[in-house]
């Protein structure tokens, strides 16, 4: 089961903002508001209503490309091979 938490971030200055998982967890990420240019295992846009799975030690850094504030959702749990509850 995942935990949720919902975070955000305006255009400055939180640039680069990084989503790593870490050892034994996974993270789906969920753009809600705005349009945030990703890098890292994977390189491109998200826009509204897309998501990305990101496993363990892979990461991703987000950069806000609107003016406005972007708002998404974090919804992370164990690894099922790392489960340990």
């Amino acid at each position: 089961m995942y935990k949720r938490a919902i975070y955000w971030f305006k255009r400055d200055p939180l640039k680069n903002r990084i989503i790593k998982p870490g050892k034994g967890h996974e993270k789906i990420v969920l753009i809600l508001k705005g349009k945030v240019r990703a890098t890292g295992i994977w390189n491109g846009i998200l826009t509204e209503g897309q998501a990305i799975h990101i496993v363990e030690e892979e990461s991703l850094y987000f950069e806000n490309l609107s003016s406005e504030e972007t708002i998404y959702i974090i919804a992370g749990g164990h690894s099922e091979k790392e489960h340990h509850h």
